[in-house]
């Protein structure tokens, strides 16, 4: 197996180590953020998962203030901003692949041709 591997809260995560030409103190900043991304890239998902379900209009831009989260988090404006961007691709993309799956189990299946269309 190439890259670590690592268990997080049930999830299965995977590590490839990449050249780099970042100094020391560089490295550590970008590692000390990675704990606080992951928490709040969590938060971002879990808020866009309960307004998907409660069949809310997700919004492509957020707020980033501590007030507009239901959650907390010790990065940036800035970084929420980008952090929700990922959560809301990586939604985005499920719901595709939700759909062109849907699409396949429809067409393969044994129903009327006109609830075929109508689905």
């Amino acid at each position: 197996m190439t890259g670590a591997a690592a268990s997080v809260a049930g999830m299965r995560v995977r590590a490839y180590p990449l050249a780099h030409s970042g100094n020391r103190g560089k490295l550590e900043k970008v590692r000390a953020l990675l704990g606080p991304w992951r928490e709040a890239l969590c938060g971002m998902q879990a808020q866009l998962h309960r307004a998907f379900l409660n069949g809310a209009v997700l919004e492509k831009r957020m707020g980033t203030k501590a007030g507009d989260l239901d959650f907390g988090t010790v990065l940036s404006a800035r970084q929420v901003k980008s952090g929700y961007n990922q959560a809301y691709a990586a939604l985005g993309s499920w719901q595709e692949l939700l759909k062109s799956g849907t699409r396949e189990l429809i067409a393969g299946s044994s129903l009327d041709p006109d609830v075929k269309t109508v689905l």
